[in-house]
Parts: C-alpha cells; sequence; structure tokens
C-alpha cells in the first residue's frame, strides 16, 4: 500500500492528523504495519512501543490535550538530545511547536498511533479533560501551543 494519496473524502475532513487517521482506519491494516508504510514513505525511521517507554519523557514541556490531539510524543535521546515520535509525519504545526519547545535539533521518528497513545497514558494517567479544564488545576505547562509561539502576546 502507497500512503501518497489520500481519498478526497479523507482530505475533506480537515486537518492533516485527521487525514492520515482517516486514511489508517480506512486501510485495514494494522497500526504498527500502518505506520511502517508511513515511515517507509516518508523516509524517516521508525519507532515501536518499546522504545517509547524506555526514553525519558518530555510530556511535561507540552499539555496533555496537545500531545494528545497531535498524536506526538516527546523524549530525551541522549543528554540534551530529543527526539519526537509522532503518528503523522506530515503535520507541520505539531514538528514546529516541537522544535520551539525543545530545538530544532530533534530527531523526527514515526510511531503508529496506537503506540504513542499507549505512551502518553502511560506517562500522562487516563484521560484526564475534566481536570485539565479546570483552572486550579492549570499551569504553564497546560497552556496552549500559542503561548510558547509568542502569539498570545
Amino acid at each position: 500500500m502507497k500512503v501518497g494519496r489520500v481519498d478526497s473524502e479523507a482530505a475533506s475532513e480537515g486537518p492533516a492528523e485527521q487525514s492520515l487517521y482517516t486514511l489508517w482506519e480506512a486501510s485495514g491494516l494494522p497500526a504498527a504495519e500502518f505506520a511502517d508504510e508511513v515511515a517507509a514513505y516518508c523516509g524517516l525511521q521508525r519507532c515501536g512501543l518499546p522504545e517509547l517507554l524506555a526514553a525519558p519523557a518530555l510530556v511535561d514541556r507540552f499539555s496533555r490535550r496537545f500531545l494528545r490531539e497531535m498524536t506526538i510524543f516527546p523524549y530525551e535521546v541522549a543528554d540534551g538530545e530529543y527526539g519526537l515520535a509522532t503518528a503523522d509525519p506530515s503535520n507541520s504545526a505539531a514538528i514546529q511547536a516541537a522544535k520551539i519547545v525543545l530545538g530544532d535539533a530533534l530527531t523526527i521518528k514515526v510511531a503508529s498511533f496506537e503506540d504513542i497513545a499507549t505512551a502518553l497514558d502511560q506517562r500522562l494517567g487516563g484521560d484526564t479533560t475534566e481536570t485539565e479544564d479546570k483552572p486550579e488545576h492549570s499551569s504553564a505547562g497546560d497552556d496552549d501551543i500559542d503561548v510558547f509561539a509568542g502569539i498570545d502576546e
């Protein structure tokens, strides 16, 4: 299967990450196999769940909502070097936001939608949208990406 084409119905649904997610659902492929195809098409390395769970996570530098919606998992590769696992490497907004927070020297790898969701659940806990929406629980780490990009100023 080639991942390069997105049918017009999926493309009209919204942002690129939704289109790629929709394409995965429509493909009938297992999540890992679809991620293999995306990585091969984009010429990027692949990472799996064991690698994500073993890496020191940098999830505290981003809002939970942003990580889940963008389906990304930031982590430390080595001392002072960072990586980003993404299910959709064509989502330039998510990658640019990660570069703003972590720096330009960011290693991008492809992981499956399921692996990233599992890694985020392990590192962030279960779905916490109720507590995230309460002002007394918010912090600088829970701000929208607009703050990181300096748009609010």
